[in-house]
């Protein structure tokens, strides 16, 4: 069994509009809802064994706020090529894990976090996930975390379709149990 966790970096500041593009830091809102993210992911046990983040400014970012509460020990790769990549290209690149990683966590960017989490899961194994597979097709929201189940033994064998949500959770579902 392997599990995915895809996560979108978090908001991201636009105040400096010559600023190259790799290089935008979060705002106020992304460095309150990062934590909030990795707070949630301890509590629910979504704990990667190793961790592949864009080199942009603000995955990193959105990756220091989190690694507190999922572990800072594990391993991290910090790669150029996950910057804006396709879903198809990120797909390549998790066919390439270890097969010894069992939870994989990629921080990354719009639309291709969102496109590969809506591609990779199964209609047929849903299993009472439908509300949570439609919210996720129709916006990922910044810090979005999706987590996709897998049964198979190595990250070679993971298809499109073939994976089982197991959970969709945006920074504004988290906040709203903290008022609660």
């Amino acid at each position: 069994m392997k599990t995915l966790y895809l996560l979108r970096h978090a908001k991201s500041s636009w105040s400096e509009h010559a600023m190259d593009d790799h290089d935008r830091p979060l705002n106020r809102r992304g460095q309150h809802s990062a934590p909030l993210m990795g707070q949630f992911m301890r509590r629910s046990g979504f704990l990667p064994d190793m961790i592949l983040c864009s080199t942009s400014r603000r995955t990193a970012e959105t990756l220091s706020l989190i690694v507190p509460y999922i572990g800072d020990e594990t391993p991290v790769q910090f790669e150029r090529n996950l910057y804006l990549a396709s879903s198809d290209a990120m797909l390549d690149r998790i066919r390439h894990v270890d097969p010894s990683c069992d939870r994989l966590l990629v921080v990354g960017h719009n639309p291709g976090i969102e496109h590969l989490a809506a591609d990779l899961v199964s209609r047929e194994k849903l299993n009472g996930s439908e509300a949570l597979f439609e919210t996720l097709q129709t916006k990922y929201p910044t810090a979005a975390l999706t987590v996709v189940q897998f049964d198979v033994r190595d990250w070679q064998q993971v298809e499109l379709g073939t994976g089982t949500l197991r959970e969709f959770k945006c920074p504004r579902d988290l906040e709203r149990r903290m008022v609660k």
